[in-house]
C-alpha cells in the first residue's frame, strides 16, 4: 500500500508564484490560483503515482520548538503576503469537499508531522512518499520511503530515493543532517559555520565520517589552520544547527490507522479526478465522517490546540478529532 504526504505549506506558496505575474480569477473577483494549481499538482500525483492514501500536512502559524532552541530561527522570513493569505481558507475547504485529510500541529513544522507519519506507517504502507522540493527531508530516506520533486512547470514529479542520494552525495541519508550543520541554511537563518559551503562541508563528512569525529580530530587534522580556527570557534553554533535541522519523528500524532481495515476510495467517496459532486450522490469529507460506516465519527474530548486536526465536511467549521490517517485518490 502507498502513501503519499504532502508538504502542503510549500505547494501552497509553489502554486501562488507560479502564477504570479497573471493571476486566476474567478467571476466574483476571488483570486483562485492557489485552489487552481494545488489541485492540479494532486491530480498529477494520482495520476502518476496512484496512491491509495494521500495527505497535506500545513505548518501551524506561530512559533515551535525550533525557536525555543534558536529565538533567530526563520527570523529573515517575510510575512505571508494578504492576498496569497486570503486564499488558504477556500484552498482548505476545498481539500475537505475532496475528502484529502489535512494534518497540522502546533509547536512543531509540517517537516515533523510528515516524518512522523512516515514512520508510524511502516506497519501500513510498503512506500512512502514526500512531496516536497526541500533537501531537509533527504536524511528521512530509505527503502521505503523517497522523494518526489515537484517538476518544472507542467512536467512530472521526479522520484528520489535512498539509492539517488548515495550515488550523488556518496553519503548515507542521514549523514547529511551533518552536512547540513556545517553549511548552515540562510533561508531558514540556520548560522551553521561561516564561509563553510555545501561542496566543503560534504567533503568533511566524507573524510571524517561524522561531526563528531571531525571535531575529535580536527587539532591533528591537515586542513588549512583558516578552516580549523572557522570551525573551532563555531562550534556551538554547528552542533546547535544539526539540532535545528533533525526532523522529528517522534510527533505526538492521534492517529486511526482503521482497526478495520484501510480505508478505500469508495468508503470515501474520493477517486481520481473526482471531487465532491460525484454521480452516486456522496460527498467526500475527512476519514471519520464516512457514511455508513458505524463508529467511523470518533471526535476528541475536548478542543485543543495542541492536537492534530483534520478538517472535515462539518458545516462552516473545522472539529478536531482523531485523525483518520489518511484520503487518497485511489484508481
Amino acid at each position: 500500500m502507498s502513501l503519499i504526504l504532502i508538504d502542503g505549506s510549500a505547494l501552497f506558496y509553489r502554486a501562488h508564484y507560479g502564477f504570479i505575474k497573471r493571476p486566476l480569477t474567478a467571476p466574483n473577483g476571488e483570486t483562485t490560483s492557489v485552489a487552481f494549481g494545488f489541485f492540479n499538482s494532486i491530480l498529477r500525483l494520482i495520476e502518476t503515482h496512484a496512491p491509495e492514501r494521500l495527505a497535506v500536512v500545513f505548518d501551524v502559524k506561530g512559533k515551535n520548538f525550533r525557536h525555543e532552541m534558536y529565538p533567530e530561527y526563520k527570523a529573515n522570513r517575510k510575512p505571508m503576503p494578504t492576498e496569497l493569505a486570503e486564499q488558504l481558507p477556500r484552498l482548505k475547504e476545498l481539500l475537505s469537499a475532496w475528502g484529502i485529510a489535512v494534518l497540522e500541529k502546533a509547536g512543531v513544522e509540517a517537516d515533523d508531522v510528515m516524518g512522523t507519519v512516515a514512520r508510524q506507517s511502516a506497519d501500513v504502507c510498503d512506500q512512502v512518499w514526500l512531496y516536497t522540493g526541500d533537501k531537509d527531508f533527504m536524511q528521512l530516506l530509505d527503502g521505503r520511503t523517497g522523494m518526489l520533486k515537484p517538476g518544472k512547470k507542467s512536467s512530472n514529479p521526479i522520484e528520489f530515493t535512498d539509492q539517488d542520494i548515495r550515488k550523488e552525495y556518496k553519503l548515507e541519508p542521514a549523514s547529511l543532517i551533518d552536512v547540513f550543520a556545517l553549511a548552515g541554511d540562510a533561508a531558514d537563518n540556520i548560522p551553521g559555520a561561516p564561509g563553510v559551503g555545501d561542496k566543503t562541508a560534504r567533503k568533511l563528512i566524507l573524510e571524517f565520517g561524522t561531526l563528531d569525529k571531525l571535531y575529535q580530530g580536527l587539532e591533528k587534522s591537515k586542513l588549512t589552520p583558516r578552516l580549523k580556527r572557522v570551525l573551532t570557534e563555531n562550534r556551538d553554533r554547528v552542533f546547535l544547527s544539526r539540532d535545528l535541522f533533525i526532523i522529528r519523528q517522534d510527533v505526538e500524532l492521534d492517529l486511526d490507522w482503521d482497526s478495520g481495515g484501510p480505508p478505500t476510495a469508495s468508503d470515501l467517496g474520493t477517486e481520481a479526478g473526482s471531487g465532491p459532486d460525484r454521480q452516486d450522490g456522496r460527498s467526500g469529507g475527512c476519514p471519520g465522517h464516512r457514511r455508513g460506516r458505524a463508529g467511523s465519527a470518533l471526535p476528541s474530548d475536548q478542543e485543543n490546540p495542541s492536537q492534530i486536526r483534520c478538517s472535515g465536511r462539518t458545516g462552516l467549521e473545522e472539529t478536531p478529532r482523531r485523525t483518520r490517517l489518511p484520503v487518497a485518490g485511489q484508481r
